[in-house]
C-alpha cells in the first residue's frame, strides 16, 4: 500500500524536516497502514489530505494494531458539501487547533466499509476507526478533522456515543445545496450522484428510495435534480441521527447562510462547541480568498449572479425536485 499520488517502489521525495509520523492510508481488507513522514506546518497549509497534494517525506507501511488511548481525542467538522467547510476549517485554525483536512484514511474506511461489515476485513468497523482516531487525534494537542463527503456513510459508526466527544455538522438549505450543486456543471452533478449511491447504502430506506429518484424523471438532468436533492436529505437525516444519539443539540449545527452573514459570530460559537480556544481577532482575509485556491480572489457579487442564472435555468426543475422529496423524505433513516 503506497498514498495516492505514489508510485510503488517510491520510498520519498527530496527529504525535508519532518517533526511526526502521519496516517495516511490504510487498506482495511489486508489490515495494513501507510505512515508518512511530514510536519505540522505541512498538514496545516494543505487543502487536502487524500494525496491530490504531496505533503509527506518518507513512507512507511505497518500493520493495523490495537488502539491505544489517544493523546487528545479529535473533534470533528461533518458537512454536506458545497456549504463553507472549508471557509470554516480556515477560520478555526485562529483558534490554535491543527486542523486535518480530508484525510484518506477515513476515506479508505468508509469505502470498504460493505466489505468489512461482511467480515472480509482483517479488523471490525469499530477498532478500525478507534485505530484511525486514536492516530489522528495524536497528531497535535488540538485536533480538528475536517472530513471529505465521501465518509459521511461512517457519520453513524463515528457518531457512536462515546467514540467521538465533539462534532460540529455544516448544513445548508435544500434548495442551496441544488443551486451550488448545479452550478459546479457536470463533474459537481456526477460526484453528487456517486456519493448518493455510497450513502443510500448506509441508511435504512436509503436505497429503496434512490431508485424512486432515479425513476421519478426521464429526463437526465430532472433526474439529476431529484438524485441530488434525495443526497442533501440522507445527509440530513444521518446527521440528524448522530445529533440525536449524542443528545446534542442546536450547537451542533451551523448553517452556511449564518457563516456568510456573520463569519465571525459563527466562527466563534462553532469554536465554542468543539471546545477550542476563542480566536483573538477575526480576520476577513480568508473570506476574500477561495477557499479551496486561497491564491484566487474570491468576490460574493460574482457567486450571486452565477446563483441567478442557475436559478434561471434551472428552478423549474429543482421545484420539481423539491416537491418529490417532500413525499419521500419521511421514509429515510426510519
Amino acid at each position: 500500500m503506497v498514498p495516492t499520488g505514489t508510485m510503488v517502489g517510491e520510498e520519498a521525495a527530496t527529504p525535508r524536516a519532518s517533526s511526526l509520523e502521519f496516517l495516511h492510508r490504510i487498506d482495511p481488507l489486508a489490515g495494513a497502514a501507510a505512515f508518512v513522514a511530514t510536519s505540522h506546518s505541512r498538514l496545516a497549509a494543505a487543502t487536502f489530505l487524500d494525496g491530490r497534494e504531496r505533503f509527506w517525506d518518507a513512507v512507511r507501511t505497518g500493520r493495523i494494531e490495537a488502539a491505544r488511548d489517544p493523546v487528545g481525542a479529535p473533534a470533528f467538522l461533518f458537512h454536506q458539501g458545497f456549504c463553507g467547510s472549508t471557509l470554516l476549517s480556515r477560520l478555526l485554525e485562529a483558534s490554535g487547533a491543527l486542523v486535518l483536512r480530508e484525510p484518506q484514511c477515513l476515506v479508505d474506511i468508509a469505502a470498504a466499509r460493505p466489505r468489512i461489515l461482511a467480515g472480509q476485513s482483517a479488523t471490525g468497523l469499530g477498532p478500525l476507526l478507534d485505530f484511525a482516531l486514536g492516530h489522528l487525534g495524536e497528531t497535535a494537542d488540538s485536533v480538528v478533522i475536517k472530513p471529505s463527503n465521501w465518509i459521511n456513510p461512517l457519520v453513524g459508526d463515528l457518531c457512536v456515543p462515546g467514540r467521538v466527544e465533539r462534532a460540529l455538522f455544516l448544513t445548508m438549505d435544500r434548495r442551496a445545496f441544488l443551486v451550488a450543486a448545479f452550478r459546479g456543471g457536470r463533474e459537481r452533478i456526477e460526484f453528487c450522484i456517486r456519493l448518493a449511491v455510497e450513502i443510500a447504502a448506509a441508511l435504512p430506506g436509503g436505497n429503496a428510495t434512490l431508485q424512486q429518484a432515479i425513476d421519478a424523471e426521464r429526463d437526465p438532468l430532472d433526474r439529476a435534480a431529484h438524485i441530488t436533492a434525495l443526497l442533501w436529505a440522507m445527509q440530513d437525516a444521518l446527521f440528524v441521527r448522530a445529533i440525536a444519539a449524542n443528545g446534542w443539540g442546536d450547537e451542533a449545527r451551523v448553517e452556511f447562510a449564518d457563516l456568510m452573514a456573520d463569519p465571525d459570530a459563527a466562527t466563534r460559537r462553532a469554536a465554542d462547541h468543539l471546545g477550542l480556544g476563542q480566536p483573538d481577532a477575526f480576520s476577513n482575509r480568508a473570506m476574500e480568498r477561495h477557499s479551496k485556491a486561497p491564491e484566487r480572489a474570491f468576490h460574493p457579487a460574482d457567486r450571486v449572479r452565477e446563483d441567478a442564472l442557475v436559478e434561471q435555468h434551472h428552478g423549474v426543475r429543482f421545484d420539481a425536485a423539491l416537491g418529490w422529496l417532500e413525499g419521500v423524505e419521511s421514509a429515510l433513516g426510519s
